[in-house]
This record gives structure tokens, C-alpha cells and sequence, in this order.
């Protein structure tokens, strides 16, 4: 059950009390290890679901409405769920078969002048997925669990963004929308 938190909204005190005791812990750790912590009230917001370890997130306006989304894929239900940040309103579910290692990011890799969603699977595949028209592509690629995923603009030669992996070989590399 995922609830959206802002900085100005009440609070219940089970929420409280948990938040107190969440900072609690962080702090004897951050004295025991002598390391900073997190303290959530610092936060331009924050968005109360629940994200466990190795689940994926990135942001990018997919729905092409000139608003970010958060895009969060998660482990646990085997889904990509796209959020509006502004009230954490589920705006979409893709069954895209997230799995722990899997990667996530996004941007215009199709040049149409709208974002997409980049999903990695450690199946071996790197799909494209627009929001108002599913998979709109996809390639093979030796992706395996915890590879890293991101978009950029790297070269002018390639129309749209790039898809950039990062793999556990040590290696970088750039690809074009068809996998090129």
C-alpha cells in the first residue's frame, strides 16, 4: 500500500513514532560508524512505499504532459509502476517482469521528442517502453543482474538519446535505439 507524505501534510502518530525511532537508529549508527544519515525532513519530498533493495528508479516525463513521473520498479511485485510526483498517484503499471538486478532509466531514445522507459532484464534484453503504446522496441544484450542502465545525449551522429550500460565485465557501453 503506497501513501504519499509531503513535509506540510499531518502526520498519524504510529507514523511518528516509527519516523522517531527509523532516526533513532540512524543516528547510533551514524555515531557508531562515524557516518552522515539521512534525515528525511531535509528532503525536497518524499514518497512512502514500499522500495526494498535492488528495485529500480529514475524520472522522466513519460506521458508527455511536460511533468516528470516517477518511474519505480519493483522487485517485489514483478512490475515498473509509474507515479505522478505530486500526489504519488499510480499513473500506470507495465508487467514487465522486474526481477532483483534488473535496471531501469529513461529518456528519448526514439527521438519523437517524448521520453521512454528503458528496462534491462537479466534475460538478456533491453526493451523500450513508450507509455502510450507499450514495448516499442527491444534488443539483445548479454545484460546481466546489477548492470547499470542510463540515457544520455553522447553522440550527435545518433538521432535521440543513447542507451548507456555499465557491466559487471568493466566495460561501458553506448547503443543506438536498435541495439547498434
Amino acid at each position: 500500500d503506497a501513501s504519499f507524505v509531503s513535509g506540510s501534510e499531518p502526520r498519524d502518530d504510529t507514523f511518528e513514532s516509527s519516523v522517531r525511532n527509523l532516526r533513532d537508529t540512524a543516528e547510533d549508527y551514524s555515531r557508531a560508524h562515524n557516518e552522515l544519515y539521512f534525515d528525511y525532513q531535509s528532503a525536497l519530498w518524499y514518497y512512502d512505499f514500499n522500495y526494498e533493495e535492488f528495485d529500480g528508479v529514475a524520472g522522466c516525463d513519460v506521458d508527455d504532459d511536460g511533468d516528470e513521473e516517477l518511474i519505480h520498479g519493483d522487485r517485489s511485485t514483478n512490475k515498473i509502476v509509474i507515479l505522478n510526483p505530486v500526489d504519488g498517484a499510480i499513473l500506470g503499471v507495465l508487467n514487465q517482469n522486474f526481477e532483483e538486478g534488473d535496471g531501469l532509466a529513461c529518456g528519448d531514445v526514439d527521438n519523437d521528442g517524448f521520453d521512454e522507459i528503458i528496462f534491462g532484464d537479466r534475460a538478456d534484453k533491453i526493451t523500450i517502453i513508450d507509455y502510450h503504446n507499450g514495448v516499442s522496441g527491444s534488443f539483445t544484450w548479454d545484460f546481466m543482474a546489477y548492470d547499470q542502465l542510463a540515457v544520455g545525449n553522447l553522440l550527435d551522429s545518433n538521432p535521440g538519446e543513447e542507451i548507456i550500460m555499465a557491466d559487471r565485465d568493466d566495460y561501458i557501453y553506448v547503443f543506438a535505439l536498435d541495439g547498434s
